[in-house]
């Protein structure tokens, strides 16, 4: 396990040089060792990011690599306020399992584990989520003050700040279902998972995992067996005519996606737990175990505006159980409401199955 949060500050430095730029100036701009300097940018090489360095000149920055690693990620100030901590790794089992184990051992909220890809990726009643490079998976420990009961709230949010990232990045008619994932063309790109340890009146810690697929689609369709339920940000661009999406995805890179997902999860989570209903909110303020409703409600419509969920008739299948109906709304707590032939039922929980 690699705990790194990065020296995000030395490479914003080199990156905003125009040519050369001495390790002395940024060693004593920024109050630290020229030693330091050198060490950090012999990591940022081990990493892939191209930089020269010659003799009474210094360095010079040449190039990123497409690499989700912390310094970019911890590069946006709303981001350092509510990332804390990043574990980076290039090929894991899970994120989830880590950013279990470490909220387990009590690492406070805000800690981000993210990986290039994954061999042991999970959704949604355990499926497996076939996670190769070119994709996004990230896990963030919560420790939200809410009830127990209000934690699928979480599900929208989640949803919601993917379906934003879409349509703000790449103007991307993204669509979310209900409990948490979101689609384009009317197939799956990104699922959202959360994992949860509580009491009866309160939570201890909350795992939201987030997967995404985005140049890594012939890799998916080989490993799925031909399974066409999924697509890719690559293909979605290319088929929206935007060059072609693996060139297009050069000038926004993963790293980017990732960033603006943290940044609208952010902003609605401290809506939502109770630092108000204005768009600088910021995450983790809440003190009670009450969220804040009005805000919870603005979200809501927002989710709603994007649902491909609401209006249709859907299958719940529960542990045991299922349920047939139409989709007629979410309760305050972030369950689905179903109109069925014997009435109104909200399901807190389960697999949603759109039926044509």
């Amino acid at each position: 396990m690699k705990e790194n949060t990065g020296r995000s500050e030395i490479l914003q430095r080199l990156k905003k040089s125009d040519g050369w730029v001495s390790g002395k100036s940024i060693a004593d701009e920024l109050g630290i060792s020229r030693n330091a300097v050198w060490k950090f940018i012999k990591k940022l090489k081990k990493y892939g990011y191209v930089v020269r360095g010659r003799r009474k000149k210094g360095y010079m920055f040449v190039s990123t690599p497409d690499k989700v690693l912390p310094a970019e990620i911890l590069s946006v100030p709303a981001i350092q306020k509510f990332i804390k901590r990043v574990y980076y790794f290039d090929g894991i089992g899970s994120t989830m399992d880590i950013a279990r184990a470490l909220a387990m051992e009590g690492k406070p909220e805000g800690c981000l584990v993210i990986a290039e890809h994954q061999t042991q990726g999970r959704g949604r009643l355990n499926r497996r989520w076939v996670s190769p490079s070119g994709g996004i998976y990230f896990s963030v420990i919560l420790r939200p003050a809410m009830a127990p009961s209000d934690v699928p709230v979480l599900n929208v949010v989640a949803s919601l700040s993917v379906a934003r990232t879409l349509k703000k990045l790449f103007g991307l008619p993204a669509r979310v279902k209900w409990p948490n994932d979101v689609l384009l063309s009317g197939k799956k790109i990104c699922g959202a998972l959360i994992e949860m340890d509580a009491e009866i009146d309160s939570v201890k810690w909350v795992v939201l995992g987030i997967g995404m697929n985005v140049v890594n689609y012939e890799k998916v369709k080989k490993a799925e067996g031909g399974n066409f339920r999924f697509t890719s940000l690559e293909k979605e661009l290319t088929a929206a005519g935007l060059s072609k999406g693996a060139d297009f995805l050069k000038y926004i890179p993963r790293v980017e996606i990732v960033r603006h997902v943290l940044v609208e999860f952010a902003g609605l989570y401290g809506r939502v737990c109770g630092a108000g209903d204005g768009k600088d909110a910021v995450a983790g303020k809440g003190t009670s175990r009450r969220i804040n409703r009005t805000a919870v409600r603005n979200i809501f419509k927002e989710w709603e505006s994007f649902s491909d969920t609401l209006g249709r008739n859907v299958r719940i299948m529960m542990a045991g159980s299922s349920i047939t109906g139409k989709a007629e709304g979410l309760t305050g707590s972030g369950a689905l409401v179903v109109r069925t032939g014997d009435g109104r039922v909200e399901v807190s929980a389960g697999d949603c199955i759109h039926i044509r």
